[in-house]
């Protein structure tokens, strides 16, 4: 015997039910985002890996971005603990 799911979110993950994408803060779903962003980062910095031409080209606009997501990340968490412990 089979199952198959009659969830619209097990079958497409990508777009889960309007419950589950508002239950977080819209800051926190932006970093959230943000994080698939920065893991893109990292593949492209694997694909440069050997190519140091490139890699001097890419990698100080990629550090440049980072440092600001990686800013912006650390103020919402600050933000979602606080609101947490009030």
């Amino acid at each position: 015997m089979t199952y198959k799911s009659t969830s619209a979110a097990a079958e497409n993950p990508a777009n889960p039910p309007q419950q589950w994408r508002s239950a977080l803060p819209l800051r926190a779903r932006v970093v959230d985002r943000l994080a698939d962003v920065l893991l893109a980062f990292n593949d492209i910095m694997d694909m440069v890996e050997h190519d140091r031409e490139l890699r001097a080209q890419v990698e100080p606009a990629i550090e440049k971005i980072w440092a600001k997501v990686n800013e912006f990340s650390v103020e919402v968490e600050r933000e979602l603990v606080r609101d947490f412990t009030n």
